[in-house]
C-alpha cells in the first residue's frame, strides 16, 4: 500500500519522534515541534479508555465496499491499530494513538488510512489538531458542520491527496484517502465518499 504526504507527516510528526509501549515513560517530543506549547490539562486516559478506540471496527470493510464500489478488507499485514501505542502527538508530550489501513485490490495505489488520537483533554485535543493542521499545511479554518464533530476540515492538497480531520472531545480523527496513480477515484470522488465513510465514523465516536 502506498504512502502518501499527508500519511507520512502524521506518522513522523506522532510515531516517529519516539513510540511508547504501555506503562512505559520517556521526555522524547516531536521533532516536528519547533517551540514547546503547552499540553492539554488533565491526565492522560487509561490503557483500559484507550483501547476501546479500535479504528478498523469503526467503520466495517462491508460498509466501505458498499460507498466505493470496489471491494476492501483490512491490511492483515499492517498496522491494524486494534492495540492503541503511547505517543507524542503534533505538540502534546503524550498521547494515545490507534491507526488502521484498508486496502482496495481494484485501485492497488490507492491508500485508505485512519488514526485516532485520544488526548488528555479537550484542551489537549484542540491543541494538537491545530497542530496536525500546521505541520500538514492546511491553511483553511475549522468548520463546525453536522455529522463531524465539533470541528472539521476537509482538504485536497494540490497532489489530489484527500484529508478529513475532525474535533470531538479528547479525541482527533484523522482520515486519508490518498492515491499516486490510475486506476483510482479522482480526488473530488474520494472526498465524497470519505465524508460518508467518516460520518459512520464519527457516529461511533460521537460526533454531533
Amino acid at each position: 500500500m502506498p504512502g502518501s504526504r499527508a500519511k507520512r507527516w502524521v506518522l513522523a510528526a506522532v510515531v516517529g519522534a519516539g513510540v511508547f509501549l504501555p506503562g512505559c515513560s520517556s521526555g522524547t517530543t516531536s521533532t516536528v515541534q519547533a517551540t514547546p506549547k503547552p499540553s492539554g490539562s488533565g491526565t492522560l486516559p487509561s490503557y483500559s479508555q484507550a483501547s476501546r478506540l479500535r479504528p478498523c471496527d469503526s467503520v466495517s470493510p462491508t460498509q466501505l465496499s458498499s460507498i466505493i464500489g470496489k471491494p476492501t478488507h483490512v491490511d492483515k499485514l499492517g498496522d491494524i491499530g486494534q492495540k492503541p501505542i503511547l505517543s507524542s502527538g503534533p505538540v502534546l508530550r503524550k498521547v494515545w494513538i490507534a491507526t488502521c489501513n484498508w486496502i482496495i485490490p481494484a485501485y492497488p495505489t490507492t491508500s485508505l488510512y485512519l488514526q485516532v488520537e485520544l488526548t488528555p483533554s479537550p484542551a489537549g485535543a484542540r491543541t494538537d489538531f491545530d497542530g496536525i493542521r500546521t505541520g500538514m499545511m492546511i491553511a483553511q479554518r475549522p468548520i463546525h458542520e453536522a455529522g463531524y464533530g465539533q470541528a472539521a476540515v476537509f482538504n485536497i492538497d494540490s497532489h489530489g491527496d484527500v484529508t478529513i480531520i475532525m474535533l470531538q472531545g479528547a479525541e482527533i480523527i484523522n482520515f486519508q484517502f490518498n492515491s499516486t496513480s490510475r486506476p483510482a477515484p479522482s480526488a473530488e470522488n474520494r472526498m465524497r465518499m470519505g465524508k460518508v465513510i467518516t460520518r459512520l465514523i464519527m457516529q461511533r465516536y460521537g460526533g454531533n
